[in-house]
């Protein structure tokens, strides 16, 4: 029944998309197995991805193997940032869409110049004057390697665009929703997994190429956290 209303929806809207595909070679799913590479402490387990533990000065990242094609895309990430002592928890994690599989650096888990996208989730201020924002943060970055993250300033001299959203120390998964489609960028936050979506960032005028590789990393510095995910959905819009 369901294809066969695909076929019928074809025929007569053609120029209307009467589905959204997920794409398995670019999701990350249990039992997570094939199709992403990691470094660092990522340790893989049925349940979930952890990919820092509260361990200080931990690096860590799981990369595709495979070039997203798609022009428009979508990816909706369940995870779970916590620790066992106290309420700070550093550094945070990052999604990538970049020209290359992410390498380890110090862009919260990743190298600090990359060519294409950096949506982070930074969970401490290392800089503790001129934000004006409140932690955890979201923040966004466009690059062609030609300026580099400055992780002291958390990346602020070069953000796009940003917003304060509480995922940290949570009883339940967290969600993040990022979207590019038509030139244009969206971050959207459900903290409280109940499929209630709030805007954290909407861009238009982002210009990234197609045949680019989806990841994610993380780090702890002085302050630890665990970094955990259960769920990366791609999808084709």
């Amino acid at each position: 029944m369901k294809y066969l209303w695909i076929l019928i929806c074809l025929s007569i809207f053609p120029s209307i998309r009467c589905q959204r595909f997920q794409r398995r070679d670019h999701s990350l799913v249990p039992p997570y197995t094939g199709g992403w590479t990691t470094y660092g402490t990522t340790m893989i387990s049925p349940s979930f991805v952890r990919l820092t533990a509260d361990q200080k000065g931990s690096t860590a990242g799981i990369s595709n193997i495979y070039p997203l094609h798609s022009r428009d895309w979508e990816v909706i990430i369940d995870f779970k940032v916590f620790g066992s002592k106290g309420t700070l928890f550093g550094d945070g994690f990052a999604f990538w869409y970049t020209d290359t599989p992410i390498k380890p650096g110090n862009a919260l888990g990743a190298e600090v110049t990359f060519k294409g996208l950096g949506i982070f989730y930074d969970t401490y201020s290392n800089h503790n004057s001129g934000h004006g924002h409140d932690y955890p943060y979201v923040s966004c970055m466009v690059n062609n390697r030609s300026i580099a993250y400055d992780h002291d300033h958390d990346g602020n001299q070069t953000q796009l665009a940003g917003c304060h959203s509480s995922f940290r120390n949570k009883n339940h998964k967290t969600r993040t929703r990022i979207t590019y489609s038509k030139n244009t960028l969206t971050v959207d936050m459900d903290v409280n997994h109940q499929n209630e979506w709030k805007n954290c960032i909407s861009l238009g005028g982002v210009h990234l190429p197609t045949g680019y590789y989806l990841g994610i990393s993380a780090a702890t510095g002085d302050l630890t956290g665990k970094f955990n995910f259960v769920r990366l959905y791609t999808i084709l819009t």
